[in-house]
């Protein structure tokens, strides 16, 4: 296939539209051999806006938290730090859903956000699938027809299997120590153990739908293991941050 108008009028590096379309999900600039090099690698789905690109806005709310706590110490006094963060979150998550073109995987995710800040804000601990569900239950009434979108149902699945394996992830990975210098190599330890194993579920559990859906798993499934907790710890922060810098 030729190139296509918009490739031909803003030529991009691959490796900036990659960047668009990991940040936006704007894949007009991906030429057909990276598209192929992600669907081979099973990548391609990262390529999609979900619930892992709400961790940029989740950072920028928690920097404002921090930022606004340095000038009035007394703000923690009114909410918890963690409440705030999330109230603070909720604005850059709907400039990213705008900004998105509000795909349902990524409207699930802010719904999510919202209904537990929500809920904290009022003093009502829940857990993971109590927000999934309120969530759902808001796009269903909004939107029926969501229900039948792929993204929805597997961004749906994946906060599934992670709100039903940390309880169980938090017993089987060893806890800190009374001795404080075990207790932080027992840290280091714990929190990457907790989500490669926790990438390892959702992967496994994703595996049957992928080859209902889409008819092939690719060989290199298990990469996505490793890359997906890359993605969202790693990846996605320092694309936006170096985003936010070539705009300086």
């Amino acid at each position: 296939d030729g190139p296509t108008d918009s490739e031909t009028a803003f030529p991009l590096p691959q490796s900036k539209a990659i960047l668009l379309a990991l940040l936006f999900g704007d894949r007009h600039y991906l030429d057909q051999h990276t598209l192929d090099t992600f669907a081979a690698a099973t990548l391609a789905h990262s390529l999609a806006l979900s619930g892992q690109h709400l961790a940029v806005a989740g950072l920028l709310g928690l920097l404002c938290v921090l930022a606004a706590a340095r000038l009035c110490p007394r703000l923690y006094l009114a909410r918890p730090r963690a409440v705030l963060a999330l109230a603070a979150a909720c604005p850059p998550a709907l400039a990213y859903l705008w900004l998105g073109n509000a795909p349902a995987s990524l409207l699930r995710a802010v719904c999510m956000l919202f209904v537990l800040a929500f809920w904290l804000a009022r003093g009502r601990a829940r857990t993971t699938l109590d927000v999934l569900c309120a969530a759902l239950l808001c796009i269903c009434v909004a939107a029926p027809l969501s229900v039948l979108d792929t993204g929805l149902q597997l961004s749906a699945l994946c906060v599934t299997v992670i709100g039903l394996a940390l309880p169980w992830l938090r017993r089987i990975t060893p806890r800190a120590a009374r001795d404080s210098r075990r207790q932080a190599a027992l840290h280091l330890v714990r929190w990457p153990l907790r989500i490669l194993l926790l990438s390892l579920l959702i992967q496994v559990v994703l595996l049957p739908l992928n080859l209902l859906l889409f008819g092939n798993a690719g060989f290199w499934f298990p990469l996505n293991v490793l890359w997906l907790p890359m993605a969202d710890l790693i990846v996605l922060p320092g694309a936006a941050l170096g985003l936010l810098l070539a705009g300086v």
